[in-house]
């Protein structure tokens, strides 16, 4: 069985898996469009852990009892949900440097003002144990 895999160079950088796999659940969301509703467009409960399972068999290292122990997939979902916060904050600036530096007609400063808005409403949510 041969295995296609594909990378996407445009932002890519050294980054944790939990950010790379939080900013793929962001990305369900309708930002692009500045009318993202998270709390129907964020990945269920179901979907994320149906997400990391699935994530987890693949990983080649990856060794599948940690998937029998009640914790493994708690604690990783926590952790990709605590890096929504900095995947915020990164499409945040990105936009605010856009804005003075991109000749495409987007409201840049609007969908910083939204990155920032949401990164403040997870953070409570976060912060009180309140996780989509």
């Amino acid at each position: 069985m041969q295995h296609v895999k594909f990378i996407d160079f445009e932002y890519a950088g050294f980054n944790s898996r939990a950010l790379d796999i939080a900013n793929t659940w962001l990305e369900h969301c309708d930002m692009n469009n500045n009318k993202a509703d998270y709390k129907t467009e964020f990945p269920s409960l179901e979907q994320q852990r149906f997400f990391l399972i699935t994530y987890c068999k693949s990983c080649i290292d990856f060794d599948a009892r940690l998937l029998d122990t009640s914790h493994f997939l708690e604690d990783f979902r926590r952790e990709v949900l605590k890096f929504t916060l900095l995947s915020h904050l990164n499409w945040a600036l990105w936009s605010v440097i856009q804005y003075d530096q991109s000749e495409i007609k987007f409201d840049f400063l609007l969908y910083a003002k939204l990155r920032l808005k949401m990164f403040a409403d997870m953070k409570i949510g976060l912060a009180y144990d309140d996780i989509i």
